[in-house]
């Protein structure tokens, strides 16, 4: 089993998503935690070799995925239309 960490950004946002996106993402996360190679709209982030982008409903998480540590970094959760705006 995967041991998940977020960072200081990923913490805020998830303290501010509403209570039934909240349930969501804690069912994917658990889903994730115990085998992320089975985990359904997964996908893998172009031009990176352990990055991936989770989509539940309007919110998209990006995550690190480190096998050797067996670990993942959650590093934002977002919702769609922020996400893909230009940085």
């Amino acid at each position: 089993m995967y041991k998940i960490i977020f960072t200081k950004t990923a913490k805020k946002q998830l303290e501010k998503l509403s209570n039934v996106y909240l349930l969501r993402v804690e069912r994917k996360l658990k889903e994730l935690k115990e085998n992320p190679f089975n985990v359904s709209n997964v996908k893998k982030l172009e031009g990176e070799d352990t990055m991936y982008r989770l989509r539940i409903a309007d919110i998209r998480i990006v995550y690190n995925l480190d096998t050797k540590r067996i670990l993942i970094e959650i590093i934002e959760i977002i919702k769609r239309n922020d996400a893909y705006k230009k940085r």
